[in-house]
């Protein structure tokens, strides 16, 4: 299978390492950017897009909400789970597009975090959303 790559030359790696629901939906790529906030790519293919060719805004749902978490774990320094997730789709993509996702901790207080973030085709907001993260009390991927 062929893996979708990021633009070249501009810093991005592939996560090596994802849950069961972002390795079927991925690959996904990472970078920090030159502010210092850690920034995530995917490329835009065709079994991500709905019945008119653009892509689907479950798919950006997906793809955000690991990128509010990978936010939600630098602010809390432990493992945690989506409470709420709400946004707003802004714009088109289509097959072949870069898409960027960026999120910021706003506040961290009794185990949840506060996040903004939003994703980017290029120059064009395409999503826009904050999410709210709780911490996990038992160890990921333990069984009850």
């Amino acid at each position: 299978m062929e893996i979708a790559a990021p633009p070249d030359g501009e810093g991005w790696a592939q996560f090596a390492v994802r849950g069961p629901f972002s390795s079927l939906i991925g690959p996904f790529w990472h970078r920090v950017a030159a502010d210092g906030v850690r920034e995530h790519g995917f490329r835009v293919e065709g079994r991500h897009c709905n019945s008119y060719r653009i892509l689907h805004g479950g798919m950006v749902l997906g793809f955000m909400d690991g990128v509010f978490a990978h936010a939600a774990y630098a602010a809390l320094a432990t493992g945690s789970v989506t409470v709420r997730l709400a946004g707003d789709n802004l714009d088109m993509a289509r097959e072949g597009d870069w898409i960027v996702g960026r999120a910021t901790p706003l506040a961290a207080e009794d185990g949840l975090v506060t996040l903004d973030g939003g994703a980017w085709c290029g120059a064009r907001p395409l999503w826009r959303g904050m999410a709210v993260f709780k911490t996990v009390r038992r160890p990921v991927g333990r069984e009850r």
